[in-house]
């Protein structure tokens, strides 16, 4: 199975796609310090006219679920209902001035609107519900963005190319940037997420570290650095922030996924499987509304703390 698509099946003339969910349930470590896991059921999705096929790294959530299916190589955003049935919501080449280029990430606001990464075009555009765009913003400060994140009526946007995290207002203008690495400048900051009491965790993925800012932009603490033993990493990928005080930090070549605990203290780390037990790569982490971790692999996988 080519884990990077969806699986197809024949639906009413529609193309139903299934994305296998991987085992997994981050709980409290039991007593031999492991961490457990269970399956969560298949997530569905379906495209008509299809056939069609999306990475889940390039899925929207909102507190309901599934909002949005990015197409990064067709500039296509699809918006998804919720039975699972997804249209399109704005498509174009990417070559006018409203037009997408590459989307690569985007989040729901509580506006309702969403904030959507166009990469391609060193931006943010902000769509309301009916695919129309309200604003863009970030071209004057943005050379590489690849993350974003909202918190309290901000939007944070990683610029791996300009090493900075800049932080707007949602009306597009900037309210502070953010350079200071633990030792130094950022290093190609690749994620960006924001916790519970409002410290920004960013992924310093030159520096294999995740760095914790305060709200002033002071480092008040860091986790991680180059290795391959437990609370390190190899080429750290997604940062994530969960309600409990906890992080995670997906690692590509190592194939875990770390659990830290609150500026950065090392919990343990667990390697995602799917449900046939196979040990599969994780590519990207999400907390959801409800707090489960949604961790990409190119197919599909949905893991929740007890």
């Amino acid at each position: 199975m080519n884990r990077r698509l969806f699986l197809r099946s024949s639906l009413q003339g529609a193309t139903l796609f299934a994305l296998p969910t991987l085992t997994g349930c981050a709980v409290d470590r039991a007593d031999d310090g492991e961490w457990t896991s269970v399956t969560s059921p298949p997530l569905e999705v379906e495209f008509d006219p299809g056939p069609y096929s999306v990475d889940d790294r390039w899925l929207v959530f909102d507190d309901d679920g599934i909002a949005f299916a990015l197409d990064p190589e067709e500039h296509t955003v699809y918006s998804v209902d919720d039975a699972g049935k997804a249209s399109e919501h704005f498509a174009n080449d990417g070559l006018m001035p409203d037009d997408l280029n590459h989307p690569s990430d985007g989040v729901v606001g509580p506006d309702g609107h969403l904030y959507l990464l166009d990469r391609g075009n060193f931006r943010v555009q902000v769509l309301d519900g009916d695919g129309r765009v309200v604003r863009t913003f970030g071209e004057r400060e943005l050379i590489g963005p690849t993350d974003l994140a909202l918190h309290a009526g901000s939007v944070y946007v990683c610029d791996a190319v300009g090493h900075k995290v800049v932080r707007y207002s949602q009306a597009g203008d900037v309210q502070q940037t953010f350079t200071r690495a633990a030792d130094g400048e950022f290093n190609g900051p690749r994620s960006v997420a924001i916790d519970l009491d409002g410290d920004v965790h960013v992924l310093d993925a030159g520096h294999s570290l995740v760095v914790v800012l305060a709200a002033d932009g002071r480092v008040i603490g860091s986790y991680g650095g180059y290795g391959d033993e437990p609370g390190a990493f190899l080429m750290p990928t997604s940062v994530a922030c969960n309600r409990k005080g906890r992080s995670f930090v997906s690692d590509m070549a190592s194939g875990y996924v770390s659990v830290f605990e609150g500026t950065g203290a090392f919990l343990g780390r667990f390697r995602p499987r799917d449900a046939s037990g196979h040990v599969v790569t994780p590519e990207r982490v999400t907390v959801l509304a409800d707090d489960t971790l949604h961790i990409s692999t190119g197919g599909h996988a949905a893991f929740s703390e007890g």
